[in-house]
This record gives structure tokens, C-alpha cells and sequence, in this order.
């Protein structure tokens, strides 16, 4: 596989992951500095995992040795896609939330019922 052809799902993920971490482990706002650090530093092996399932290292290993590699590097994208599908609702509501809030703080229309 080309190195382009490699960084398309790589920056996919990547983006994918970035989106994920930031409402995981940063928007909660966990109070403690070391919890972003540790769910990226998860996130980024459990990627390297999922690319190894679309072979993106170019077939270094045995298909033996990394077929358990490869299917926790699955089982985590599944999981991250239903995550995905939880989390953007939220972010959507969560923002419109923080909107009406910031509006009716402000006296605008939407607190003048």
C-alpha cells in the first residue's frame, strides 16, 4: 500500500478519534490533568489496532500473529461508531442548550416570554 493511500484512512481516523477524545475525555472536565493523556494514549494504540484490520502496515506480520490485534481494532471501531452516534446528538443538544442559556443571560428573545 502507497504511504498517500495509507494516510486517507489514518486521517480519517484520526479526525474520527480527535472528536471522540474531546467529548470523553476533555468536555467532561475531569478535574484531573493526566486523564486527556491517558484516554489519547488509548485511543491512538487502539487505532494503530484497527488500522492493522485494513492491513495499512502492508502485511509485516503473519496473518496469524495479528488476527487478534486486528479484531480488538474492529471490536473498537464498532464501538466507536455507536459512540459516535450517541455523542453528535448530544454535542448538538448540548450546544443549543448553552445557546438558549447564553441568550436568555444576554435578555434576548428567547427570555422575553
Amino acid at each position: 500500500m502507497s504511504t498517500l493511500a495509507a494516510l486517507v484512512p489514518i486521517g480519517v481516523f484520526a479526525l474520527f478519534l480527535l472528536f471522540v477524545w474531546h467529548r470523553l475525555a476533555v468536555a467532561p472536565r475531569w478535574g484531573r490533568r493526566w486523564v486527556p493523556w491517558v484516554v489519547a494514549v488509548v485511543l491512538a494504540a487502539l487505532l494503530a489496532a484497527a488500522l492493522e484490520g485494513f492491513d495499512v502496515w502492508g502485511a509485516a506480520w503473519s496473518p496469524d500473529t495479528m488476527r487478534p490485534v486486528a479484531w480488538t481494532g474492529q471490536a473498537f471501531l464498532a464501538t466507536c461508531l455507536y459512540l459516535f452516534i450517541g455523542l453528535v446528538p448530544l454535542a448538538v443538544v448540548s450546544g443549543l442548550v448553552a445557546l438558549f442559556r447564553w441568550r436568555h443571560d444576554r435578555g434576548g428573545p428567547a427570555g422575553a416570554a
